[in-house]
């Protein structure tokens, strides 16, 4: 679970380009929904085999060596909850804490 970089990334928009392409993760794999958001790209995949999952990708820029990007799927539990509710009727469920956070977190957003 580290930090991922590439020269060729030159803007932000290069950096999501490149994770939401299906050939990070091999031969029939296809990205079933996106969406940017502040810190990363939440991204739900669906594998050749057919089995599904979420993914969120922490987009960080540092002036000395550019952009870099953490890759965290739902089972890890990232610190993120932004992810839309629409993803998570998606993919099976793989971590029911952080789901259960999620949707504690939007519906506080409705409260405000």
């Amino acid at each position: 679970m580290g930090w991922d970089s590439d020269p060729r990334w030159k803007s932000r928009s290069d950096v999501v380009t490149d994770q939401i392409d299906p050939g990070r993760w091999g031969e029939g794999t296809r990205s079933l929904a996106h969406k940017i958001v502040c810190d990363g790209v939440w991204i739900v995949w669906e594998l050749a085999e057919g089995d599904r999952f979420i993914e969120f990708n922490l987009i960080e820029w540092d002036f000395a060596d550019g952009y870099s990007v953490k890759a965290m799927d739902e089972g890890t539990g990232p610190y993120y909850y932004d992810c839309p509710l629409n993803f998570l009727d998606l993919a099976p469920e793989a971590n029911a804490k952080w789901r259960a956070e999620v949707w504690r977190r939007h519906e506080a957003q409705k409260v405000r």
